[in-house]
């Protein structure tokens, strides 16, 4: 259970410290944004004091220009929050936490083709806890359990390796609840207690192969999750690209004044948009990995980067 605990907190200092990379990110990407519209203000302001245009074009840009302070005053207090966040956790007071490097999002290791061996479930403390248990209820249970362990290869949409998912629960905990836990309590005690006893190995029984499809489902959960994000994170990037391209053309057609202001003005606010919603759909492709080495008890099925620069001693025993 003190295990369980240590690996949620080690999740949370994870999804910590990636959230502020992402403010991070956010921070110097808003930068970037007003760089480009101080860039675009000047180009108004050229055409306004040729005459060629009204003021209102010129007030836009500026409320834009506005909105982005705006933004980016508020990104630096959620940094400020996080830090703070991150310093609690670590066990030190907010202010005096000092990062050993700037938190990055990183790009992830690829998921083995394979899919992630279910065996690796018996890593998770929980599940651990709840075998404990039924090995002081019963050890012959318990060592059958551990003798037939089901053989599956979980994937987004749970491919198996040698059965299914109805094989796996309704066969395999089925199978040992009839066969193992029904010989094992024959004369010699009182009636009473011999169907205590046994209700109560049961009980355990059945407790132990619930957190064993908890787990299945959180492992599903994180793997389809990161396929879909992968996917989606596709489609945002072609959509910035078209989105930077129709930018750029809209750009000459407004300086050549083929076009008003306003569609400069919404295909710039569509491309800063996915520049931002990019970034955070990083962080949380990277959230469901996390979640995915949570659910197979702290256990990686793939290399973990090692270049990474080392947690401060006030973290270091997290990771232990």
């Amino acid at each position: 259970d003190l295990q369980a605990a240590s690996l949620s907190l080690a999740a949370q200092v994870a999804n910590l410290w990636y959230q502020l990379a992402e403010s991070y990110a956010q921070e110097a990407v808003l930068k970037q944004q007003q760089e480009v519209n101080r860039t675009a203000l000047e180009l108004v302001r050229l055409r306004f004091n040729a005459g060629q245009i009204g003021i209102a074009d010129l007030l836009q840009q500026k409320q834009l220009i506005e909105s982005k302070n705006g933004e980016l005053a508020r990104q630096r207090a959620t940094s400020k929050v996080l830090e703070h966040q991150l310093s609690i956790l670590a066990g030190t007071a907010p202010g005096t936490f000092i990062l050993p490097a700037k938190p990055d999002l990183i790009a992830l290791p690829s998921l083995p083709a394979t899919g992630v061996p279910a065996d690796l479930l018996a890593n998770r403390p929980d599940i651990r806890s709840q075998y404990l248990a039924l090995l002081a209820a019963d050890r012959r249970v318990a060592a059958a359990v551990a003798d037939q362990y089901p053989q599956l290869s979980l994937s987004a949409g749970l491919s198996t390796s040698g059965a299914s998912t109805h094989d796996l629960f309704d066969n395999w905990l089925s199978s040992l609840a009839a066969n193992i836990l029904a010989p094992l309590f024959d004369g010699g005690l009182r009636q009473a207690e011999a169907m205590r006893t046994k209700a109560f190995a049961r009980e355990r029984f059945h407790a132990y192969g619930q957190s064993l499809l908890t787990a299945v489902g959180e492992v599903e959960d994180a793997l389809v999750q990161e396929k879909e994000q992968r996917l989606f994170l596709d489609s945002l990037q072609i959509q910035l690209k078209l989105a930077t391209s129709s930018v750029e053309r809209l750009k000459d057609r407004y300086k050549k004044g083929t076009t008003d202001y306003q569609r400069i003005l919404d295909a710039l606010l569509s491309q800063q948009s996915l520049q931002q919603n990019i970034i955070t759909e990083k962080r949380r492709l990277i959230g469901y990995r996390i979640d995915l080495y949570r659910a197979l008890g702290g256990k990686a099925p793939v290399v973990i980067r090692t270049d990474q620069p080392p947690l401060p001693n006030s973290l270091a025993h997290l990771r232990e």
